[in-house]
């Protein structure tokens, strides 16, 4: 037996590689699904897609109602910024739990940065292996459950942390354990769906997210990076990645019954990583709608550095001092230490002392850069009063950005400037930026002009080749179905609200509609 409704998810995967791939014949599993099925597009949240397009899906709603845009986030009332506690800073519940309350039997593996969800009656898998977890290890529920998976199937090939420069062996290593990552979720998802009934069962595949961002530049000839006698070693790991997971889908569709409906979804993609995010602190330095930091807070960092450099140093020293034996015995107790020891590392030095500065960056993604407004009671120093002023500082900050341009091309190197507020609504619209940019991703970046700025020059020191774009695409079949192209897109926050209708649960208090053509 299967499943009522089957999501199969593909994180981050490029859209236009995957329709042109199935046509090619190298994704034959998705080509199949594609004339059996109807095919559309998926929006993606202007300005956040990269950080909200699981937790817009899994709520429904938009980051202005459940307040997640990325994986660090200002403190409300402060100028700091918390990494959201073991991924549980999502404002909203997911739609599987108000059907798990209304007695559907419910199966999520590896939904990314979904947390174990509260009041839930069903099997969770979270982050047995994922990109930018959350938690650190995989959570299941209920909690034998990981030991099942451990024994039987064991941890993710792949490391954890995928970032980093790699040598050629190193790369095709890191792309055959993302090629046997794939495999083995089918084998996981294969154990649980047959022979057991459920009315929603969801896997998705996030070893193309990883591969997408390490290695783009294997795939990509124009990209700056891309080397034809390395290619020639190493291969298309992109493809492969691809290759593998489409094939980890056939295994899993081939059990599918005839009463299933099957859901392929995508909610972003991937591309070359052109943006000019690490330009934006010197951008609004040179602006002047920022500040530096003053002397005295460059000072404390200085010295509560220094102190944690002296812990650190004592706990190596006290660790290499003991015997062998003891070293063997006391490893967790050591593990323990250092997370203890890493958790009191201080926050680089920021560049731009937020509290002195009109507006300031925050975390946001590397595609869109955040800018936050130093808004009079919102912020504790706020110097910008709501209504006039603020309409002024967007509106001069606005043109200030539009007017810059790609030395190297003579292109502006922003899309478009939006303000948080023109595009969402919610009670948590004040955890957001207030300005999102849209960084324009035709061509690599390093160096900017303006008549404001001059000329700033600099490389991006981030690791990865490749980055997000906006967009997925989904492909769905079975029962009432009609096969064909979908005429508009639809939305990420879309798909609960489809997959609650299917299993006649009532799903109130969304922003996201049923996709009738799949849900009549």
């Amino acid at each position: 037996m299967s499943a009522k409704v089957l999501l199969l998810g593909i994180c981050a995967a490029n859209r236009d590689l995957l329709l042109e791939w199935a046509s090619a014949g190298l994704l034959p599993n998705y080509a199949s699904a594609m004339q059996r099925g109807l095919t559309g597009l998926v929006d993606s949240m202007p300005g956040f897609y990269v950080g909200t397009t699981w937790p817009s899906f899994a709520t429904c709603v938009s980051p202005a109602k459940h307040s997640r845009h990325y994986i660090l986030q200002l403190e409300p009332g402060t100028y700091q910024y918390r990494r959201e506690p073991k991924g549980h800073g999502i404002r909203r519940p997911p739609f599987w739990q108000a059907l798990s309350r209304a007695g559907r039997k419910v199966a999520l593996f590896d939904i990314p940065h979904a947390a174990l969800t509260d009041g839930f009656d069903g099997v969770q898998v979270v982050e047995w292996g994922a990109h930018d977890g959350d938690f650190g290890e995989m959570k299941t529920s209920p909690p034998s459950l990981r030991g099942q998976i451990d024994s039987m199937f064991g941890p993710h090939p792949a490391p954890r942390g995928c970032d980093g420069r790699k040598k050629p062996d190193e790369v095709a290593k890191f792309r055959d354990q993302l090629v046997a990552g794939a495999a083995l979720r089918a084998d996981i998802t294969l154990h649980h769906l047959i022979g057991q009934r459920w009315d929603l069962f969801a896997q998705v595949w996030t070893e193309s997210h990883c591969v997408g961002h390490q290695c783009w530049h294997f795939h990509d000839s124009s990209h700056p990076l891309h080397r034809p006698e390395i290619t020639a070693l190493v291969g298309d790991p992109v493809r492969d990645v691809y290759v593998a997971i489409d094939a980890a889908i056939g295994r899993v569709l081939a059990t599918v019954d005839s009463g299933t409906t099957v859901i392929l979804f995508t909610g972003h993609g991937m591309g070359a990583k052109y943006d000019s995010q690490f330009f934006l602190d010197d951008i609004l330095l040179r602006l002047g709608y920022a500040a530096a930091p003053h002397t005295e807070t460059a000072d404390e960092y200085m010295k509560s550095a220094s102190r944690h450099r002296r812990l650190d140093r004592l706990l190596t020293r006290a660790w290499q001092a003991l015997p062998s034996a003891i070293k063997h015995s006391t490893q967790p107790l050591r593990t323990s230490l250092r997370g203890w020891v890493e958790e009191r590392r201080p926050p680089p030095l920021p560049r731009i002392d937020a509290a002195t500065s009109l507006c300031f960056p925050v975390p946001n993604n590397a595609v869109h850069g955040g800018v936050r407004i130093n808004v009079v009671d919102r912020e504790p120093q706020g110097a910008v009063k709501r209504g006039a002023e603020y309409d002024a500082v967007c509106e001069r900050l606005s043109a200030d950005l539009a007017d810059i341009v790609n030395v190297d091309t003579g292109e502006p190197i922003v899309n478009r400037i939006f303000r948080t507020d023109s595009m969402y609504s919610g009670d948590c619209l004040d955890f957001l930026p207030d300005l999102l940019i849209e960084w324009n991703q035709k061509s690599r970046v390093r160096s900017i002009a303006s008549s404001k700025i001059g000329r700033i020059q600099a490389d991006d020191p981030y690791t990865r080749t490749g980055d997000h774009r906006k967009g997925g695409v989904f492909v769905a079949f079975g029962p009432h179905i009609v096969p064909g192209k979908l005429a508009q897109p639809v939305q990420v926050t879309d798909f609960g609200p489809t997959i609650a209708r299917l299993l006649e649960v009532p799903l109130p208090d969304t922003e996201g509609v049923p996709i009738t053509e799949i849900a009549p």
